[in-house]
């Protein structure tokens, strides 16, 4: 839930001089800025439900559209699209990846980056690369490595005919155009005004200890067999005479190369370097495309895949999620939604009510949704930077890791850490001392929040039945 925070405070900042003037626009801006508006002005948890629902029409869509410029049939799009759902909702296993089912940047971003797969396949160059575009200003990794696997496509369009050459050349502005937030990000990032040093030792914490699952390489068997499996369909597909299905496996066997040069980085380079995703995009492209170049096949396999799906998966996979949350009434329930998120609705009131917005508190580090339902700033927590409503905050640059860092290393009893759990034990044995001790340095914290049976020498602000808010003096 925290990109619903600095979604908000991206917009709230309004229009920075330094965004238009230098180009020195804040991480995911675009996605961050439209989401904060719509936030801002309407009802957040409405927002949060049709929001959901434009991503899943937005990815369908992009996948239908694919599909079908491989001439396939509307029923096996649907059908395909069920399969990698099934068995492919958080990829094939190597970056804990996913592409349905919540909403934030990459949905948009993914969504962005197979249309312009597709696009480039129609031969609309000016929309491909529109598109491409749009993915790099969404989500600037996703945006990059989509470009990345365009290029061999697009050099062997290009090698073929000198005319499609000049003429994908002219299109190029078109990227340029819808990208430019994400280019600026690109140029920005070589003129980082902090040291080599804070600069390895931020993203060796980024990469150690806040996602580690996404970015060390640690694959199960079953993993290295849908990756050597799809790496062999891929390139039985590389000779294959329809253009199409040739590009598409080219593109597929692009994010195979990520994979490598991941391995590579892994293997012979620092730690910090790994914060580049590497295992991420082909965690659910490449699954996706090879599903879809086996759709091509033949009719006998077609007719065997609708009959699997028909009696096995598809009754299996209504009960589970994301199909399950797309029809459930409660994911369209605004009540159900707030009070999943807020478990302690007289607590969060009388927060709204009696504290000012300056106020800053400190809280359990496992805690998601205290920011979105208070509109308070706090201290620190395990998803959450410091300033939050800073649109900084949500770049993840090496000092703001750094002081993540620092921030949950006082919640852990000055102690190092390198697992959520261990700051959320260590924060229920915080005294009055090393309370008081975090307020000499941070004088905005004026609260701390604590479960009920935790008692700590401050005045009470407000007691519930499940939690004790302390004024801090």
């Amino acid at each position: 839930m925290d990109i619903f925070t600095y979604a908000r405070a991206t917009f709230q900042q309004g229009f920075s001089p330094e965004w238009y003037q230098k180009f020195q626009f804040p991480s995911n801006f675009l996605f961050n800025w439209i989401l904060g508006f719509l936030m801002s002005n309407y009802n957040p948890f409405k927002i949060i439900i049709l929001g959901r629902v434009l991503s899943y029409i937005l990815i369908s869509y992009s996948f239908i559209y694919l599909s079908r410029t491989l001439k396939l049939t509307f029923l096996t799009s649907i059908l395909t699209y069920i399969i990698f759902i099934y068995f492919f909702k958080d990829g094939i296993g190597d970056a804990g990846e996913w592409m349905v089912g919540g909403l934030e940047s990459k949905v948009f971003a993914y969504s962005f980056a197979i249309f312009s797969l597709s696009s480039f396949l129609r031969k609309k160059n000016s929309v491909g690369f529109l598109f491409a575009g749009l993915a790099l200003s969404t989500h600037l990794l996703i945006g990059i490595y989509n470009l990345f696997c365009l290029i061999p496509l697009l050099a062997l369009i290009s090698y073929r005919k000198k005319i499609d050459f000049l003429n994908i050349l002219k299109r190029v502005p078109y990227l340029i155009i819808t990208g430019i937030i994400g280019i600026s990000e690109i140029v920005n990032s070589f003129f980082l005004n902090t040291s080599q040093i804070t600069q390895d030792k931020g993203w060796d914490i980024y990469t150690r200890i806040r996602v580690p699952h996404h970015l060390i390489p640690n694959f199960s068997k079953e993993t290295w067999f849908i990756i050597i499996t799809a790496t062999i369909i891929h390139l039985l597909f590389v000779k294959n005479k329809n253009n199409s299905t040739k590009y598409i496996a080219l593109y597929s066997l692009s994010t195979i190369l990520i994979i490598i040069i991941g391995f590579l980085t892994y293997s012979f380079f620092e730690l910090h370097y790994m914060r580049f995703y590497f295992f991420r995009f082909s965690d659910v492209m490449l699954p996706l495309l090879t599903l879809l170049l086996i759709s091509t096949i033949n009719q006998k396999i077609k007719f065997a895949a609708i009959l699997f799906i028909s009696l096995v998966i598809l009754p299996n996979t209504i009960q589970e999620r994301p199909i399950a949350q797309l029809l459930s009434y409660k994911s369209y329930n605004i009540n159900l939604i707030q009070s999943k998120t807020d478990k302690d609705a007289v607590m969060t009131e009388w927060i709204i009510n009696n504290t000012s917005k300056d106020d800053i508190f400190i809280i359990s580090p496992d805690k998601l949704y205290f920011c979105m339902n208070t509109k308070r700033e706090i201290f620190i927590s395990w998803w959450m930077l410091a300033k939050q409503n800073d649109y900084k905050s949500v770049n993840n640059t090496p000092t703001e890791m750094i002081e993540w860092h620092n921030r949950l290393q006082l919640l852990n009893l000055k102690h190092e850490f390198t697992t959520l759990s261990e700051v959320k034990t260590n924060y229920l044995k915080l005294d009055k001392y090393s309370v008081l001790d975090i307020q000499k340095t941070y004088k905005s914290v004026k609260y701390i929040l604590m479960p009920s049976n935790v008692i700590l020498d401050f005045p009470i602000a407000i007691k519930t039945k499940s939690q004790t808010l302390y004024f801090i003096n």
